[in-house]
């Protein structure tokens, strides 16, 4: 986690109650409080494996950083789009996986 970050940073960790399991490629999130479960792939799987070894909220250089290591290892490009980062943390925030911690 990036301390000294300026104010107003976005930073986001995984929503309370969430847990992960692992089915073949996807991930499988499970809402404790509301008992729904989601299947997660793509970029937000590794979006979801970082958040979930952090010890506190993640800005966008960190998880950027995080997704293009694993790109880089599955497919020889590390290169993912910022805008695709955070598109990915806004639907993983919608169905209340992540949540977005303003520092």
């Amino acid at each position: 986690m990036t301390d000294s970050a300026p104010a107003g940073t976005r930073r986001w960790t995984i929503a309370e109650g969430v847990e992960f399991r692992r089915c073949a490629d996807d991930l499988l999130a499970f809402q404790s409080g509301s008992g729904n479960t989601h299947a997660l792939g793509g970029i937000s799987v590794p979006l979801c494996a970082r958040l979930a070894d952090a010890h506190g909220p993640l800005d966008l250089r960190e998880l950027s950083a995080a997704c293009s290591q694993v790109q880089a290892a599955d497919t020889g490009s590390g290169v993912i789009a910022e805008a695709t980062i955070e598109d990915a943390l806004t639907d993983l925030t919608g169905i209340g996986v992540v949540r977005e911690v303003r520092s």
